[in-house]
């Protein structure tokens, strides 16, 4: 699974369809955005892959937000390695990587930005523990749990994912 680059395929779009100026007609697809909504959330609307970010496939990665948050004991970990449960992290890394757009949105729940970035910085953490063979060093699994912080607070935090995902790509 991929994200797609959206100004690459607007463009091409626009020129396929006939157009031959593609950043005029981008400019006024951003123009008319912004009629109904602030400059911010046109600019965030623009650097959006909704298709992707709205593909069954791609959110299933999102049971990792789940189960990072529950990784803090060396018998969490194991359960993960063991396959017992499983996520993708790549998966997780990928959709996280174009949620990144979705940056600057204000909802009811705030911006969605230092969420994004910590979901980021803990699933690479989770990569990294997982990768390790044997038990994962105490140091490394405190400085993951300090990273990750309170399971329900980082599990609460997809709130404003999730408020950001239906206001710029509603579906």
């Amino acid at each position: 699974m991929g994200c797609s680059n959206d100004s690459a395929t607007t463009a091409e779009s626009t020129e396929s369809a006939g157009g031959s100026d593609a950043g005029t007609d981008v400019e006024e697809t951003a123009d008319a955005a912004s009629d109904d909504s602030d400059d911010d959330d046109a600019a965030v609307s623009s650097s959006v892959d909704c298709e992707f970010l709205r593909d069954q496939t791609a959110q299933g990665a999102l049971v990792g937000l789940q189960l990072i948050p529950q990784m803090t004991s060396q018998d969490q970990v194991g359960a993960l390695k063991s396959g017992a449960l499983t996520f993708d992290t790549e998966a997780l890394l990928t959709y996280l990587t174009a949620a990144q757009g979705l940056a600057g949105t204000d909802t009811v729940f705030g911006d969605p930005a230092s969420s994004i970035e910590q979901f980021i910085a803990a699933t690479k953490a989770a990569q990294a523990i997982l990768a390790i063979d044997g038990p994962v060093p105490d140091e490394q699994l405190a400085e993951y749990r300090a990273l990750v912080g309170d399971t329900s607070e980082f599990i609460m935090r997809q709130a404003a994912l999730g408020a950001a995902l239906d206001e710029v790509c509603p579906s």
